[in-house]
Order: C-alpha cells, then structure tokens, then sequence
C-alpha cells in the first residue's frame, strides 16, 4: 500500500515524457540508444584519443604515488576540495578563488585565451563552465623542457 502510494506520487512529478519512459523503458531504449551513439560521434569520439591517453597517464600515476607513499596521500593530494581525515574521504565546499593566484577574471581570461589561440589548450564547455586542458602540442613543448 505504501509503495503504490510512493510510486504514484513520484509519477505525479514526472513529465509526461518521463512517465513513458519510467512505465516502458524497452519501448524507449532504441531511441536511448540512438541519443547516445550521436552524443558519443558528436562530442566525445573526436577527444577520445586525447582524453583516453590523459586518463592513461593519471591512472599509471596515481597508482606509482599509491605504491611510494600510500592510499591517504594519494587521496589527500587529489584536490584542494579532497581532505582524508582520519579514515574518511571528505568532500570541502566548493568555491572558486582566482584571487589566489593574484590574477583578476580578466587577466586570467586574457591568458587562458592567449594559450588557446596558440594551440597550448583547448576549451571545452561543461554546464556553466568552461574546461581547459592541454593540447597535444603543449604536453610536446612541456615534455622537450623537462
């Protein structure tokens, strides 16, 4: 009785859309599945090689800094937003402090648009926000200094 109850309150906040697809998912998936493979042509397959040899070379890294130093600083090093507190992942509040590096929005703008033009990065919109990551010619120029 409490699960109908339950059921048909959570099928009255869903679109009428959603609510096809919650009742009949099989009848949907073809479509799902078509959405997906034009997302992954579209966005995704052109990066793949980049993303996949980044994610290559962080996961070989972080497990040679698990081996030499262990799980805790590994997960302590993660990000500013990443604390290992006494046997537990925590997860800081998120902010964005360009200020620290003494630079204003503009400046940093200025420069993350400098670099793109040059092909040192590219940008890629998630959300609200845009992503930078290297390009394959500035890991080059990176690599021939180190």
């Amino acid at each position: 009785m409490m699960d109908d109850r339950l059921a048909a309150e959570r099928d009255d906040r869903l679109s009428p859309r959603l609510r096809s697809l919650h009742r009949t998912p099989s009848a949907h998936l073809p479509r799902i599945v078509a959405e997906i493979e034009t997302y992954w042509r579209l966005a995704m397959a052109p990066y793949w090689d980049r993303i996949r040899s980044v994610l290559e070379a962080d996961i070989f890294h972080r497990g040679r800094q698990m081996a030499e130093r262990g799980t805790a600083q590994v997960l302590q090093e993660l990000h500013h937003t990443v604390r290992w507190d006494g046997g537990s992942l925590q997860l800081v509040q998120r902010y964005c402090d360009i200020t620290r590096s003494g630079l204003s929005a503009a400046g940093v703008s200025q420069h993350l648009t400098a670099l793109r033009m040059a092909g040192l990065t590219s940008a890629h919109r998630v959300g609200r926000s845009v992503l930078y990551a290297r390009t394959g010619l500035a890991d080059a120029l990176l690599t021939a200094h180190t």
